[in-house]
């Protein structure tokens, strides 16, 4: 069975994310930073199920880099019009592969 996980369809378009002092250092451990997340977000991401503490990969190419992965756990406001990314680093090689493929396949809903 399937936990109830944040409906990213929800999501403010101009400011989905919850980023404070908590989760900051690990969104720029990776050498990428907040304003990378939004550049997946507004581009084309898909979407995968993902093990908690996040429910999502958050999983889309940024402009000049490689596809990037930013895993979006619940807000700690309890928002529901916001996701936490609690990182951002560069997809897997498998991951990049599958977000290829699946996002030649995958028509209008964004969930892989």
């Amino acid at each position: 069975m399937d936990r109830n996980r944040i409906n990213v369809d929800l999501l403010d378009p101009n400011d989905p994310f919850e980023i404070d002092a908590g989760n900051r250092p690990h969104l720029y451990k990776h050498g990428y930073s907040p304003e990378d997340a939004l550049d997946v977000y507004i581009g084309e991401p898909l979407f995968y199920p993902a093990q908690s503490p996040a429910d999502w990969l958050m999983v889309g190419p940024v402009p000049g880099r490689v596809v990037l992965c930013v895993p979006l756990a619940p807000p700690s406001t309890g928002h529901y019009f916001k996701a936490r990314p609690i990182g951002v680093y560069r997809a897997s090689t498998s991951l990049t592969t599958r977000f290829w493929i699946d996002i030649t396949t995958t028509i209008g809903d964004g969930h892989a």
